[in-house]
């Protein structure tokens, strides 16, 4: 399976007023069946604009579109721009997602991160 953030933009317009329960209804299924992990309004966004961040797990990137068609907000044309990226989490919380083997993922990553950090190789100053 592949990680895949989604940015959706859109005017706010009363569209999306319109289908805001059915689109809701559609999250709350996929994050039931999985395929959803995560999602939620983007802040700070221009001024007329709305957008929101969506993160999927789907076999590829036909799977993703697959899923994003039977969103209301897809179905009534209401996404003005969508942004897709695939992501490899090799750690954090969506690790058991990554393509790290199993066996790395259990690694102790601490004393790796700890002596890249004292020697500056983490992008700041020795610690």
């Amino acid at each position: 399976m592949s990680v895949f953030f989604v940015r959706y933009t859109h005017p706010d317009v009363p569209g999306w007023r319109e289908h805001l329960e059915a689109h809701t209804k559609w999250l709350l299924a996929r994050l039931a069946e999985g395929t959803l992990k995560a999602s939620g309004p983007l802040i700070g966004t221009p001024q007329g604009e709305r957008g929101a961040l969506l993160v999927f797990v789907a076999e590829n990137r036909a799977g993703l579109d697959e899923i994003i068609a039977t969103d209301p907000y897809s179905i009534h044309d209401l996404v003005s721009a969508m942004e897709v990226f695939e992501w490899n989490p090799f750690f954090g919380a969506f690790q058991p997602e990554s393509s790290l083997p199993a066996t790395l993922q259990q690694l102790d990553w601490a004393p790796l991160l700890a002596g890249l950090s004292s020697a500056g190789g983490l992008g700041g100053p020795p610690g």
